[in-house]
């Protein structure tokens, strides 16, 4: 994809490997990426780490908020490390930046319509899940605050985009503070909920009507079984955990659509079977 510009635009990916192999799902999503979108990919970890698909390796330290979290497609508790990505706007090499989750798996080139725009600052506020007929957003905490996702965000060197970033840091150093005052679970430090906070205080206290990514965030969670056929496409097989065994289990192909998959052993195995 050209630059628009002149500028210099690019992905940035992170990756902290423990009992999940981050780094292996990084690799195949920055490899997604340079096929439909064309733009190189930086990869950022807390270890050495070598593969050719990444324009850069940038090393930083160790994330401290450590959470855990159960996962239906294990059936156990991981370690889930997710903090340090407010830190993206200081260590991106680019000039316009697409900030990916590993778990994200593009497979077609609609994303570039946002790397080419002029907006400072893009972010899904929709999502919806394979199981729903609609995309909706959601609310966190008591004062039921809008939620926007982390899990794909655009963003430039406008001073905007500073802001968003540098409220996000102050709310990561300070996530108790701000979850007693928002009323939201503070025991697992959610970027979504930071992001969230950040575009309200970067927005002067309002909620802005213009980062929002003009199609849903699409996610199968973790109690959907994913195969992969293609790069193109997908099978998802859901009504595994929530419906009795006896009832067919429902089958969805998903072609030349970008999908968040959160259950990460069948990225593990898409990986393997790939490599």
């Amino acid at each position: 994809m050209e630059s628009n510009q002149n500028q210099t635009i690019g992905a940035i990916i992170y990756a902290f490997d423990h009992e999940i192999a981050y780094t292996k799902l990084a690799v195949d999503c920055a490899k997604r990426v340079q096929k439909h979108l064309d733009i190189p990919c930086s990869l950022i970890t807390d270890k050495p780490f070598k593969h050719e698909v990444f324009e850069h390796v940038i090393l930083v330290d160790t994330p401290k908020y450590k959470n855990r979290r159960w996962w239906y497609d294990t059936d156990k508790t991981t370690l889930w490390l997710n903090g340090s990505r407010s830190n993206a706007y200081d260590l991106s090499p680019y000039d316009r930046t697409l900030l990916l989750d590993a778990d994200y798996l593009v497979c077609e080139n609609k994303i570039c319509n946002l790397l080419n725009s002029s907006q400072p600052f893009f972010a899904h506020k929709r999502a919806m899940n394979v199981k729903d007929k609609q995309p909706r957003c959601v609310t966190f905490g008591t004062k039921h605050t809008e939620m926007w996702w982390a899990t794909l965000v655009v963003f430039d060197r406008s001073e905007f985009s500073q802001d968003v970033f540098s409220a996000w840091q102050m709310i990561e150093t300070n996530y108790n503070y701000y979850a007693g005052m928002f009323g939201f679970e503070r025991k697992q430090y959610r970027n979504d909920y930071a992001i969230s906070l950040a575009l309200l205080l970067a927005n002067g206290n309002f909620m802005p009507t213009q980062c929002d990514i003009p199609w849903p965030l699409f996610n199968a969670d973790t109690d959907c079984a994913v195969y992969f056929n293609s790069e193109q496409s997908c099978e998802v097989n859901y009504g595994i955990v929530d419906e009795p065994a006896t009832l067919e289990h429902k089958k969805l192909e998903i072609c030349d659509f970008d999908i968040h998959v959160m259950g990460k052993s069948y990225l593990d195995n898409n990986y393997a079977v790939q490599s």
